[in-house]
Parts: C-alpha cells; sequence; structure tokens
C-alpha cells in the first residue's frame, strides 16, 4: 500500500498481455485496453461505471461485482450503453466474469463464449450467424432475452426473466426460467419454470426433469405434454419460494436471492440430490468473483518532483 496525501479515485482497467501489464484510466479505459488486447489477454476493471464498446477480440474481461457487496463494501463494475460482441475466433473464447451490463448486448459470430456472475438488467439481444455456438452463463441474471439464435445455450444456476428462446438447443440446469412465450428446444433438468403471461409455454419439443412448474395462477395448461412423474406442479409462486412474488420486470431488484421455502427445499430434490433451482446444482448460486480483485484504486494528481506517482490500490480475494 503506497500512501499520498492527494488521490483521484478513477475507473481504472488493467490489461494482462503475455504477463506485462498495461493500465489505462477513465470511463473509456475498457475501450482503451480492447483497442490493446490481442485474443487470449485479460482485461481487468476496477469498480465505476466504464463506457461499452464493441468487442471484437476474444479476450477475458473481470470486474470486481455486479452488484454492490455490503459485506465488503464493494461498489460494483458496470458496462454501460449498447455494444456487439463479434470475435470470430476458434482458438480462444471471450469470457466476462462479474460485471453489471446496463445496456442491449447483441452477438454475432461468436465461439463459445461465457458470462458468469454477470447482471445484464436492461435486455439480452442475440442475432447468431454463421459460425456461431455454444454459450454459457453460470450464476447470472438475465433481465430478457430476446430474438433468435442459430446456436445452443446452456443456463447454470442462474436466473432468465422473459425469456423467449428459439434455438438449436437449450440446456437449462439448476436456474430459473421466467418465460412470457414458447420455449423451443428447451432440456431443462432441476430447474423451476413459470410464466409471466398467459402465452407462455414449453413446445412439443422440450422436455422437463426434476423441476417445479408455476402456473402463476393461469388458467390455460403450460405443462401438460411435458410432465412425467419427476416434475411437480403448483399454482402460485408463493407456493415456492420465500419472498420472490412479482415476475413483473419493474419489481426486478438486484437483492432478491430467490430463497426456496424450506418444505421445498428439503423434500423436494434434483436429479443430484440437492435443491432445485439456481442454490442446488454443482454451481449454486454466488455473486463473488472467483478471482483477486480491484477494491480500490487512487492515483494522485500529479507527480513528486522526482518523477514518482503515488498510487493507492487495494485488493480483495476470497478465502
Amino acid at each position: 500500500m503506497i500512501a499520498a496525501t492527494s488521490f483521484a479515485q478513477q475507473q481504472m482497467a488493467t490489461l494482462n498481455h503475455n504477463d506485462s501489464i498495461s493500465v489505462f484510466y477513465g470511463t473509456y479505459a475498457l475501450r482503451d485496453a480492447h483497442n490493446a488486447a490481442v485474443a487470449g489477454d485479460v482485461i481487468t476493471l476496477s469498480p465505476g461505471n466504464f463506457t461499452a464498446c464493441d468487442i471484437s477480440k476474444a479476450v477475458t474481461i473481470r470486474g470486481v461485482g455486479a452488484a454492490y457487496d455490503s459485506l465488503s463494501n464493494t461498489h460494483p463494475t458496470i458496462i454501460s450503453d449498447d455494444f456487439v460482441i463479434s470475435p470470430n475466433d476458434s482458438v480462444y473464447s471471450l469470457e466476462m466474469e462479474a460485471i453489471y451490463i446496463n445496456g442491449m448486448m447483441n452477438y454475432n459470430e461468436v465461439y463459445n463464449p461465457k458470462f458468469r456472475k454477470c447482471i445484464i438488467e436492461k435486455y439480452l439481444s442475440y442475432n447468431f450467424k454463421g459460425n456461431s455456438i455454444g454459450t454459457e452463463f453460470v450464476n447470472c441474471i438475465i433481465k430478457e432475452i430476446a430474438g433468435t439464435a442459430y446456436s445452443d445455450f446452456t443456463f447454470i444456476g442462474s436466473v432468465i426473466y422473459s425469456s423467449s428462446i428459439s434455438s438449436s438447443a437449450t440446456m437449462c440446469l439448476n436456474s430459473l426460467l421466467i418465460t412470457h412465450s414458447t420455449l423451443s428446444k428447451l432440456n431443462a433438468m432441476n430447474s423451476i419454470i413459470t410464466r409471466s403471461a398467459s402465452g407462455g409455454y414449453l413446445s412439443g419439443n422440450s422436455i422437463a426433469y426434476n423441476c417445479i412448474f408455476i402456473k402463476n395462477d393461469f388458467t390455460n395448461e403450460m405443462w401438460d405434454d411435458n410432465t412425467n412423474n419427476t416434475n411437480m406442479i403448483v399454482q402460485k409462486l408463493s407456493d415456492v419460494f420465500e419472498s420472490f412474488n412479482n415476475l413483473s420486470l419493474p419489481a426486478f431488484s438486484t437483492d432478491e436471492r430467490y430463497i426456496l421455502k424450506e418444505e421445498i427445499a428439503t423434500s423436494f430434490l434434483g436429479s443430484d440430490g440437492t435443491e432445485v433451482g439456481i442454490h442446488g446444482g454443482m454451481f449454486p448460486f454466488d455473486t463473488r468473483p472467483s478471482y483477486m480483485i480491484v477494491k480500490k484504486c487512487n492515483v494522485a494528481n500529479k507527480s513528486t518532483i522526482d518523477g514518482k506517482l503515488s498510487v493507492d490500490i487495494e485488493v480483495m480475494v476470497e478465502e
């Protein structure tokens, strides 16, 4: 820790390329780091709001968290505005973790992108073409999915609001899926599926095992052609969750933890013997990043007489 008498807190992006580190500052630090990066590099973002830029390189982008962490007093990393992801790279994969994405994220020509512990607050738009294949979301909260995908999706320990999924194949493991329209080619296991509109239902080419279907008081049967003796059908959200009782988007909250009622969590188990939904399975929901994070970075307003610049950096590692 290096002390300084006068500091200016600002956004910071570090670029790791072949063990060489470059540092960029300000709201456009992500853009500047991306412009300097090559496929396989790692960009690490501090807390703060970064202006979005189109991501055309298969890099790893890491934040400090997608929501405010009251225990560590860590503020989130936010990427604001719309952007396009299009790294057509079959060697490296695009990866993003622990970031609040406040805008439309649109895909095109992406190989195996991976998103972990991210919140996509506005909506996720996808328009895959050509060689796009497998997209994986782990411990993510996605506020809306809309569009047409020529790809396969995997959701693990994630919450997906207002979904309209039409893809070559979708795997949903230990997740909460809220739909307002048809879910096509869905393979769901150990998950909770409900609807926010009467038109939401599973198509005949979908299948589900060890899942809870919540009718949400709609009278038409969503699940008639997709039930088997491993699934459960209930009427209301309150039959399953402790506090989560509103599917409308204005009620979306990063504080919601989607905790099951004790009798559900202990009596209706998934195929692996753990509870269904986001708190069971191999990757129970956890918002904490999987790596060391920069909690604070203060940079002195000017260098000293002998040309030295004082920097105060605080890092945090999960034990």
